[in-house]
């Protein structure tokens, strides 16, 4: 079977099953470079069982003869979307030792992963890749640092993210004024909710009851 028919089929399979077929006529055919973009088409469908199909794209890139960061932050990223934190952290920490160059998605996304599950040690360790990869003036990434040190209560490494950010985003706002209240620093909370130049009543209001 051609590449480019695999390719077409790629584009209208939706299920497991179906890309498991699709996978082993990549195999048969010796087509392995098309396996990152049939990881990649895998993990946008708007499926149920997810779990499933982040088992067989686990499986799929631990399987990879050459591994990719592309195939390896589509991974990381889907398991964060979908809960799966515990797995994306250890995935990122996994695709740093194979020194794999991560893209900002994958980073975001190790980061927001951390903060669910408050690890600082790990956080932290990725909180010093970010310079190196050059992601440091990445609004994703800096927001994502920033959620971080709100969740684990380190509120002076937040702010002082917060102010080094040259766009604030709802997000970062948000984080920042929620860290404040989770400490008790009532005061600080207040005085950052007059900061914020446009209120939204409806975004704040779950925060400020707390």
């Amino acid at each position: 079977m051609a590449a480019t028919k695999l390719i077409t089929l790629m584009k209208k399979c939706s299920t497991v099953k179906q890309a498991k077929q699709i996978h082993a006529h990549i195999l048969i055919n010796g087509f392995t470079f098309l396996r990152p973009l049939l990881i990649h088409r895998m993990l946008l469908w708007d499926v149920t069982n997810y779990r499933t199909m982040a088992n067989y794209a686990y499986s799929m890139l631990h399987h990879l003869h050459i591994p990719d960061s592309f195939s390896w932050g589509c991974v990381i990223r889907f398991f964060s979307q979908k809960g799966l934190f515990t797995e994306a952290v250890f995935l990122y920490v996994q695709m740093h030792r194979m020194s794999l160059c991560p893209s900002s998605p994958a980073v975001s996304s190790a980061l927001k992963s951390r903060a669910r599950i408050q690890d600082m040690l790990v956080g932290v360790s990725i909180h010093g890749q970010v310079r190196v990869f050059g992601f440091n003036t990445c609004v994703y990434v800096q927001t994502a640092l920033l959620d971080l040190y709100s969740k684990i209560g380190d509120m002076g490494t937040a702010r002082k993210l917060f102010n080094e950010m040259a766009k604030k985003s709802v997000v970062s706002w948000n984080s920042l004024l929620s860290g404040y209240v989770k400490a008790g620093n009532l005061d600080k909370a207040q005085d950052l909710f007059d900061e914020i130049p446009r209120k939204d009543v409806i975004s704040w209001n779950s925060t400020i009851s707390g």
